[in-house]
């Protein structure tokens, strides 16, 4: 390449240039009004700004890095779908008609399209709901989860009958 890059056009006003060419290494790198951006090979693209950056990593993952008491949001076909608050409050919301489903570890936690709620253990786990009792005084030890507060109970009033609770 014989020009100097100083004698290269420069675009005063890019809002109606199509496509803005560069060189890195030699080699061509283009950014169009669609944001479109192409990588060398085995490069990782970053988009850095304000303390925050966005990275397409060489194996096409996205990673992005938000600074502190700062907000993030996933906007997918209009809804903000995933919102992070400064605060780090997180809120994910799903398309009407839709639902939700957080898989961990085999686990499940579904919200359906109506609002149920299910809960599914991995094969084997055991899923427990904390408990306090309003009046702790009612019990010799009180019970620190709901099943073993239900059992003890249905063991009391069983006791006072002549057949098992079903």
């Amino acid at each position: 390449m014989s020009a100097k890059i100083s004698a290269l056009p420069v675009a005063a006003d890019f809002s109606s240039t199509d496509v803005i060419c560069g060189l890195r290494s030699g080699v061509d790198v283009q950014i169009s009004r669609g944001i479109f951006l192409s990588a060398i090979a085995g490069q990782s693209i970053s988009l850095l700004g304000n303390g925050g950056a966005v990275v397409v990593a060489t194996d096409g993952s996205v990673a992005s890095v938000v600074p502190s008491a700062s907000q993030y949001s996933v906007v997918w076909s209009g809804l903000n779908a995933i919102f992070i608050n400064g605060s780090g409050y997180l809120t994910i919301t799903a398309f009407p008609g839709s639902g939700i489903a957080i898989v961990a570890n085999g686990g499940q936690l579904t919200f359906d399209a109506l609002g149920g709620i299910q809960l599914t253990p991995a094969g084997g786990q055991v899923v427990s709901y904390g408990y306090t009792p309003a009046n702790p005084g009612d019990w010799v030890v009180p019970p620190t989860d709901l099943a073993i507060a239900v059992d003890r109970i249905a063991r009391v009033v069983s006791a006072l009958g002549t057949i098992p609770i079903p």
